[in-house]
């Protein structure tokens, strides 16, 4: 949800995912500070570090990527939170770090789709 939602926050201004996050890490850092003290604070810069440079690369990136791109890249980490959920739920265990490398290939197949095309006919 990191990621996507950053990326997401980034691409289209849509904060949505990456408030619901926030809210989600908020509530688990109060639990985690009371049994782990004050190093739990120490911990949000880095979040703050990851999602900030996410949402500034997804902003540098959408007049790269286009709508088209964009989708692809949000049809795909659509499908990484719901791996993540199958694994929460136990109905099926996916290693969903796996497949984070399909968050770049996705929009640069969309990228390079008009030079695919337009090799088709050359290959007959």
């Amino acid at each position: 949800m990191s990621i996507v939602g950053s990326i997401q926050a980034g691409t289209s201004g849509d904060y949505r995912l990456i408030l619901v996050k926030s809210v989600l890490d908020g509530s688990m850092a109060i639990v985690l500070a009371a049994a782990y003290g004050v190093g739990v604070l120490f911990s949000s810069l880095f979040i703050l570090v990851y999602q900030g440079f996410f949402t500034l690369a997804g902003s540098w990136l959408a007049p790269l990527l286009g709508k088209t791109g964009i989708n692809e890249l949000s049809a795909v980490g659509g499908i990484l939170i719901i791996m993540i959920a199958f694994s929460l739920l136990d109905i099926k265990h996916f290693k969903t770090a796996d497949y984070l490398l399909g968050m770049f290939i996705a929009p640069l197949l969309v990228a390079l789709s008009p030079y695919i095309v337009a090799l088709i006919p050359a290959l007959n």
